[in-house]
This record gives C-alpha cells, structure tokens and sequence, in this order.
C-alpha cells in the first residue's frame, strides 16, 4: 500500500484541574461558612458536617475530620465538574470546531479517550492544545467561583485567564489508527472480550462521523468496548466499528474484506498527500459552457479535426463551435524560427500594414537582429527575408478555453463521466490523488475507481501515444508492488480524448469478440480513429487502453470495462 500519510488517533488523556482549582477551592473556605460551602457545592455531603459535633468533643479531631469533609467534598465536586463539560451534551455545543470523532469513559478506568482525524497533514494544533482551549472556553474557575455567590468571591475571577490553564491536559502515547469508522462486519468481533457502555459516557460527534457513513444512527441502541486480553480494540457502535488499533495488518480484519478497508484508506485520504499544490478550478462561464457543449456530439465533429490541441484547419465551423474560436492566421516554417508556429489577427486583404514583427534582443549570430517584419498586401503576407507567403487562416481556441484544453480538459471530461455512471458500472471514485510511494516519493494518480471486486488505477491523457502507454506502464509496475496485499483486485486504464496515428498498430491485437462496438475503424464525421486495445504489464495485469471523442460513448465503454 502507499505510504499511509494522515494521522488518524486514540488517545487516552486526564483532565488535571485538581492543581488549578484546589486553590481557589481553599481560599473560598475563608469566606463561607463549611455548611455553606458544602450547600452549594456538594449538597449530599452537608449531612457530614451535622453529624459532626455528634462526634468527638476534642477539637482537634473535629478539625482533621471537617478537613477530610471538606478534600473529599473537593474531590467529589472536581469530578462532577469534568463529567459535566466532558458530557455528551457539552461536547456536542462545540461539535463544529472540534476534530474528534468521539470522547468516551470506561467506568472502571479514571482516564477519558478520543478519537480524531485531521483535514490536514501538518497539524497546526496538536489535540492537547484544540482540548486545552475547549476547556479554556469553559471556564472551569469561574465556574467553581461563581457557584460561591458570594461577592468577595467573585472578585476572584479576575484570575481566570487562559495561561492557568497552560497544563491542564495530560494525554498519553497516541495510538495511529488507518480509518476510524468501519463497517462491523469487517472485523472478526466474535473473538473479542465485550464490555456494555452506557450512551451518557460516550459522546459521538456525528457532524464529522457523517462525512464518513451518512447511514450512522441518530440514537446507537448498543455501544460496548471490544478487548483482547485487556487491550482496547474498538468501539462497536450498532453495525459500526470505531478501531482503537491499526487494523490492516492485524488478525482483527477480515481477510476478506482487506480489499475494501484499503479503499477506504484510499477513499478518506489515509494516503494522501496534502502537501502537493491542488490544481485551480476557478474556471470562466466561457471554460464551463464549453465543457458542457463538448459532451454534445454534434460539436465532436469539429473539435476532432483540432490540431496541436489549439487549431482547427477549415473555412467553416458550426455555429455551435464558432463562439469558442478566434479567425487567426498561421504563420510556421519560418527559416530562421522553423520550430516555432505564430498566430495573428487575420488582416483585411485591402489594407497594406504591418503585421508581424521579430527582434533578437541579444545579438547571438551574423544575421540582423531584426528576423522578421510582414506586411499584409493582398491575400500574401511580404518579408525581405522570407519572400512572400500564402496567407493561411485557421480557428484558434480563444486563450481562457486552450490553455484549459490542454491542461485539464479531459480530466473534467473523465471524472464528468465517471460521477454519472456512480452507483450504476462503479460504486465510488476518487479524482486527482497525490500519495507517496512506499519509498517516499511522490505519485500523482488521475483517478481511482472502486467496483464491487476491483480498484481501477486510471490515467487520462488528452492525446494517447505509444510513449505515454509505456510511461504509465511503468507506474503500474510500481503499484503493483505497493498493492501486494491485494493484487487480485488490481486493474489499469488509460483512456485518451484524441488518439495519436500510431496507435495503429495496436489495432490487429485485439480479437473481433473482445471489441467494443465502433473502434479501431474510422468513425462517421469523425477525423480522428477512437481505438481500443489491451498491452501486457506483466504476466497477470493488463492495460486497457482507448480513445474517446463522444461523451455518450465514453461512458457505454467505462461502464463496460468496470462490469468486466
């Protein structure tokens, strides 16, 4: 598997507000009477206190006694204090800002335990610091001092800033975990110790837990601890499995089911790398109607004549095409720069002017450092030394929709077709996935695609070549290495948008009955040959590889491989 990068964890922790509030807890013993006090704060202990003058006349024993009332009576109301902002019910105030999935207790155990993911790979605020300023915003002095009544008391509040609470928390080792919510039935529950928890000690924070499984009860009627030999395995909540332990390599998962966890670790980003820069999406109302349109066939037409992903060679567009088209002129194969193509507004034949001028800046040969200056006269453009050359007009995509043709184009085109036939040929998919091999180095993936048996690695290509198939080929390799665990399931896919004259040879290696209708043959109103064929990867992986111009086709073909 890739290398997992996002830090999913339980973590047990102790909230240490005995130091903080024992102080103030003893300073307001000088200002109410012990009945009082215990009134207020600790109401069944006030019984205590009356019954002690029944007791012992010595005064000194009176004394130890009524301090004995008063620490435990301390004690009784700290943990009181702690259930009350730890409950359910307080936790669920702030559910919006807090990364935890869940904080619960186990009766037998004085420690409370989350767990928590991250939208992020660097965590800016570690989980003690998002807790410690939880607890902040509670105000645990002010609180306490207040239920005084007592206004020399209150005069004490000043004292309730945040550095008093600077060492509050107190966690243990975090324990790593893959995904932190699971289906039950993936893991082998029947050979686990159970132990019942009451829903009042768990706290399930169900605005971050619907990200993962939108089908999670509003009200679990069964929640217990799974252990093994006293370890904490999980929490199993109804028909769901809380993992308190990694669960990839461990006899806890079961084998079957290793294929789906790992898309799972696919699917919520456990390998992901948030580190990369995420290509922008801000793309123009022109940009979008023209995704749109290209799914219309009856613009296919037209954009498979298109040439260096930019031009089109004809008098004539559609009328559906022409809005997404300058009128320019071509000019290319120019002596001194026959490696370059330019493109300019087409002049009127009846106006003499300059059109096109080229300066070396830097002086590199004996030639002048003017290259090129052309003048339009007639339908002819005229150059000292270039002579005089046919003017050549072609329809050139307008700047904003070339530059995303060439640049993201097909992916949105895939990953359009991909959403439509969710739920239908694939069960989910995921677009543009960063990860990090094995031996750390980065890997960028179009597309991942989960069916009911298989995970589809897909790369889209604008223009599928020879070289691209071999390229791709070799990541293949390697992510068959990375996925030993579940190489059965592993299937690969190149799909380009125009296809390049040399895919030719792959035509005669596919056999009639594993042909899909209407490849590898040229197309009615077509001018560029879709093609469909399969290249070994190794001796038990192929690639499936084809081109795709028609978006109703593209999707008939995608649903027919993943039905495979």
């Amino acid at each position: 598997m890739f290398k997992p990068l996002r830090y999913n964890r339980f973590v047990s922790f102790r909230v240490l507000s005995e130091d903080l509030l024992l102080p103030l807890w003893n300073l307001t013993t000088y200002f109410l009477d012990p009945k009082d006090m215990l009134q207020k704060y600790v109401p069944d202990m006030k019984v205590n206190i009356e019954n002690l003058n029944q007791g012992s006349p010595n005064e000194e024993s009176n004394n130890e006694k009524l301090d004995n009332i008063l620490n435990s009576a301390f004690r009784q109301y700290n943990n009181q204090l702690i259930s009350e902002i730890m409950s359910p019910s307080s936790l669920e105030q702030e559910a919006k800002v807090l990364p935890l999935l869940m904080v619960f207790q186990i009766p037998t155990n004085s420690c409370l335990y989350y767990v928590a993911d991250n939208d992020v790979k660097d965590i800016k605020e570690q989980d003690s610091e998002m807790l410690r300023k939880y607890i902040i915003r509670k105000k645990l002095v002010s609180r306490m001092l207040d239920k005084a009544d007592s206004e020399q008391v209150k005069r004490i509040k000043l004292l309730d800033n945040p550095p008093l609470y600077n060492k509050i928390i107190d966690e243990g080792q975090a324990i790593l975990i893959e995904i932190p919510i699971l289906p039950a039935s993936y893991v082998n529950i029947e050979d686990l110790d159970s132990e019942d928890l009451e829903s009042g000690l768990v706290w399930f924070n169900k605005k971050r837990i619907l990200d993962y499984c939108n089908t999670f009860p509003e009200i679990p009627t069964a929640i217990s601890l799974k252990t093994c030999k006293h370890d904490n395995i999980g929490l199993l909540v109804d028909n769901y499995f809380f993992p308190l332990k990694p669960m990839l390599n461990s006899n806890f998962l079961k084998p079957e089911y290793k294929f789906d966890y790992i898309w799972l670790c696919i699917k919520y980003k456990v390998l992901y790398n948030f580190d990369h820069k995420k290509k922008k999406n801000n793309i123009s109302e022109l940009v979008k109607e023209f995704l749109l349109s290209s799914k219309d066939d009856k613009l296919v037409s037209d954009i498979s004549r298109l040439q260096d992903n930019l031009y089109i060679e004809s008098d004539n567009l559609s009328d559906q095409c022409t809005k997404y088209f300058d009128r320019m002129l071509i000019i290319e194969d120019l002596k001194k720069l026959h490696t370059y193509k330019f493109y300019i507004d087409e002049p009127t034949d009846t106006n003499e002017s300059t059109v096109l001028g080229i300066y070396q800046k830097v002086k590199l040969d004996e030639d002048y450092q003017l290259k090129y200056l052309f003048e339009s006269i007639g339908k002819k453009l005229h150059d000292k030394q270039e002579g005089s050359i046919e003017k050549k007009s072609v329809w050139v995509l307008k700047p904003k929709i070339a530059q995303f043709f060439i640049s993201n184009f097909f992916e949105q085109f895939l990953f359009s077709a991909l959403s439509d036939i969710k739920g239908s040929a694939i069960e989910d998919y995921v677009e543009n996935y960063h990860a990090q091999w094995s031996n750390s180095k980065d890997c960028e993936l179009d597309a991942i695609v989960k069916t009911s048996n298989n995970i589809y690695y897909v790369e889209a290509k604008t223009t599928l070549s020879v070289r691209l198939i071999n390229e791709y080929i070799t990541k293949c390799k390697k992510i068959i290495k990375d996925f030993e665990e579940i190489d059965g399931h592993l299937r690969f896919l190149i799909v380009g948008y125009f296809s390049n004259p040399e895919l030719n040879v792959f035509s005669q290696t596919v056999k009639k009955e594993d042909l899909p209708e209407g490849y590898n043959k040229k197309r009615t109103d077509l001018h560029n040959i879709p093609y469909y064929f399969k290249v070994p990867i190794d001796n038990t992986h192929d690639l499936i590889c084809f081109t795709e111009l028609s978006y109703a086709k593209l999707k008939s073909t995608l649903t027919d491989v993943f039905k495979e």
